[in-house]
């Protein structure tokens, strides 16, 4: 721990040094411990979260970071993206998440300038060098600053902060953009996306608190979860099974492996 506060230290005067900066706030652990230190020095400097609201969004992870941002007493803006208006986003390509975070950061770097702020950042850890992930480059085109992944926090060493600090449910499992339910080459459309959210919705109502994925295969529906609670899925397929087939999917499997990490991503792991 005493390693770790003291990159928190660090964090705290990288912020300073910024003299402003606007946050992309999702919501989540890693985003809030960077809010939550930002929040530290908010007489200093000034600090703006932006959230972005889009089809491609668990709506509920909009209302959780509205909560956490007036918890913080941090100015907070949210924002309409449509990542399913982007040709490139639609398609599905291998590069779809650098179509979305380029049109995010766009939009952030707008904001920043309307309100006389250089310094746009996110949430990037070091540990999110380990998957896959385009939306870096288009994060790195705009000089977008990852301050967590600069410093060297990883992300079990931001939850551990996180409960020292008191932040909310520090262990919950992340908030992934929708699109990552589907296999590249799979053209992403509203429809298909509200089939994955009210099975993922209802399975998450019944597994608090674990990693749940119902990953898209045209007809198929390809449960991930955390290994531990597999069997439990087999004990509540009586009820799971008519969700899904409401829903529209044929066929309903469970993934022996459990849940991984970007496991449609390119290299696969």
């Amino acid at each position: 721990m005493k390693e770790s506060l003291i990159k928190f230290e660090k964090l705290k005067e990288w912020l300073v040094d910024t003299c402003g900066v606007v946050i992309a706030f999702s919501g989540g652990v890693d985003s809030s411990f960077l809010s939550y230190t930002a929040s530290c020095v908010k007489d200093i400097i000034k600090v703006i979260l932006v959230t972005a609201k889009s089809e491609t969004y668990d709506p509920i992870s909009c209302e959780e970071a509205k909560t956490i941002a007036n918890g913080l007493k941090l100015k907070h803006i949210l924002i309409d993206t449509s990542e399913l208006d982007i040709p490139g986003f639609k398609n599905n390509d291998k590069n779809r998440c650098y179509y979305c975070k380029y049109e995010l950061f766009s939009k952030l770097k707008k904001i920043a300038e309307e309100k006389g702020i250089s310094v746009v950042c996110d949430a990037t850890t070091k540990s999110d060098e380990n998957d896959y992930r385009p939306g870096f480059k288009a994060r790195d085109e705009l000089g977008i600053k990852s301050p967590l992944q600069e410093i060297g926090f990883y992300k079990e060493e931001i939850r551990k902060l996180s409960e020292y600090f008191n932040l909310p449910d520090p262990y919950r499992p992340a908030t992934v953009c929708y699109a990552s339910r589907f296999p590249y080459g799979e053209e992403i459309t509203k429809e298909k996306i509200n089939k994955v959210s009210q099975c993922e919705t209802f399975l998450k109502n019944i597994f608090h608190n674990k990693n749940i994925r119902v990953r898209y295969h045209k007809e198929v529906a390809r449960i991930e979860i955390d290994s531990d609670v597999i069997d439990k899925i087999l004990d509540n397929r009586d009820l799971i099974i008519p969700v899904f087939k409401r829903s529209g999917f044929r066929f309903i499997t469970l993934d022996l492996e459990g849940y991984r990490q970007g496991s449609f991503n390119f290299p696969t792991h």
